[in-house]
């Protein structure tokens, strides 16, 4: 009986990797070999790029980004004000999460049960993977299909998710968004054009966005009686509570 896994594109998520290649073989035990293109290695709560180059890219990144915010605050500038060579080749090294591919040939080998895996299918060749930590390896599986917001450096923000709905963490986005772009207000950008956006959404899937329930429940406590009254939708992820914000 042939076996539906094997010479397949899989995504395949387990506790320690998580990637997207070609399943190639069976063990004994009856696990699942897969040659893994592009993903990541799961390590005390942090996710690294099998591409160690990528990695590096990545890592000097996140410095550059640091030295750009410091420059804000020290020297009290506008978010507009932040110009010249520093912000252009901040602009321009920029390495996207999902351009990390494995050289052809450098494909890194993992073994996974069936249930750590998913089918694609043959056409498929480059699959959104889900930068996110906080996501268990069965949430990166089920996650796959629901609509989200690009690029990838969004993923850290998702909270959860359920049929029809991905949940992303509003100040969490917001601080993704500077990070894509440090010299436009992230405020802005994100109540203005990205919440405007998905609330043209008009059928599932959806993208909404949440606040921690209890720092909702305290500013409204401020607000007149009348205003108070409004209705506050709920979701709940890994014991913490949301509320979904309109």
């Amino acid at each position: 009986m042939e076996d539906l896994f094997i010479g397949n594109n899989v995504i395949a998520s387990s506790d320690f990797v998580y990637g997207f290649g070609r399943c190639v073989s069976k063990n004994p035990d009856g696990t699942y070999v897969v040659s893994i293109k592009r993903g990541y290695k799961i390590e005390a709560d942090q996710m690294k790029n099998l591409n160690d180059h990528f990695q590096e890219k990545l890592e000097l990144q996140d410095r550059n980004y640091i030295d750009l915010r410091d420059m804000i605050y020290e020297e009290g500038l506008n978010y507009y004000d932040l110009e010249g060579d520093k912000i252009d080749n901040y602009y321009n090294d920029f390495a996207s999460l999902e351009k990390s591919d494995l050289e052809e040939g450098k494909e890194k080998v993992f073994s996974f049960k069936e249930e750590e895996m998913v089918i694609l299918g043959k056409e498929c060749d480059n699959p959104r993977l889900i930068w996110n930590t906080g996501l268990t390896s069965k949430e990166r599986l089920g996650i796959i299909g629901k609509l989200l917001l690009d690029p990838a450096e969004y993923d850290n923000c998702i909270v959860g998710y359920d049929e029809d709905c991905v949940y992303y963490e509003l100040e969490e986005i917001i601080g993704a968004c500077h990070y894509l772009s440090p010299n436009c207000d992230p405020n802005d950008n994100v109540h203005y054009n990205m919440i405007r956006a998905c609330h043209y959404i008009s059928s599932p899937p959806f993208i909404k966005f949440v606040e921690p329930y209890d720092d909702v429940m305290e500013r409204m406590d401020c607000y007149d009686e009348e205003d108070s009254e409004e209705e506050v939708i709920q979701v709940s992820f890994n014991e913490q509570v949301w509320a979904v914000v309109d």
